[in-house]
């Protein structure tokens, strides 16, 4: 999982519905169509015969109009060679994507949700000792400004971003190089780098027995 999805998970803590939206949705449709048709397009070098490259992209919009995301069908794309003799008919992929949508986000809890969940209180702590909560309150609006790519309501989410960035500055106290870490936080979480985000975090978990 990644840096969004991570915030993604601590915005459904705090019951913060109009960022739980926001986040659920980060890319944009059009944005989201372009990935799914490449998804397709890879594919279609698996099998002797597939659609042309106009049926992919009608069918890429058809799926992401429908609800599913890109990575949804990344994921079930995964497993179709070894499904299937020839190229899936659109209605096939629906199939497989339908068990998708109905998965329950509720019940997901990945090892960078936890992690952070259980940093978070401690790191608050740390930095309000160090600062206070005014500086705090200063520092996620101006994170917020300068890293997230939409408005965040839950001030439990911008508070997590802020002290896990500040974590991996290693507790820096100069404001700049929180905000230069949450752009370099941003690049990983577009590269999917699961372990920059968890490996500070089980360092100081098992530092502090938490």
């Amino acid at each position: 999982m990644t840096f969004i999805k991570a915030s993604y998970d601590f915005a459904k803590q705090w019951n913060d519905q109009e960022s739980i939206n926001r986040f659920a949705t980060s890319k944009s449709k059009d944005v989201q169509i372009a990935e799914a048709e490449n998804i397709l397009r890879d594919m279609t070098f698996r099998f002797e015969r597939s659609p042309n490259p106009t049926v992919i992209k009608m069918w890429a919009s058809d799926i992401i109009k429908a609800g599913y995301t890109d990575a949804m069908l990344k994921q079930v794309c995964v497993s179709i060679p070894f499904k299937f003799e020839r190229f899936p008919s659109l209605s096939d992929l629906m199939a497989l994507l339908r068990p998708l949508m109905a998965v329950n986000l509720d019940s997901t809890r990945d090892e960078l949700t936890d992690l952070s969940m259980r940093c978070y209180p401690h790191l608050k702590a740390k930095f309000l000792r160090l600062t206070g909560q005014e500086v705090l309150d200063k520092m996620c609006l101006y994170y917020a400004k300068e890293i997230l790519p939409y408005p965040v309501e839950a001030k439990g989410v911008l508070e997590q971003c802020v002290l896990n960035d500040w974590l991996r500055t290693y507790f820096s106290s100069d404001p700049k190089r929180i905000i230069e870490q949450g752009k370099v936080s941003s690049l990983n979480a577009e590269k999917g780098d699961i372990l920059y985000f968890t490996a500070p975090l089980q360092r100081y978990a098992k530092e502090h027995d938490l």
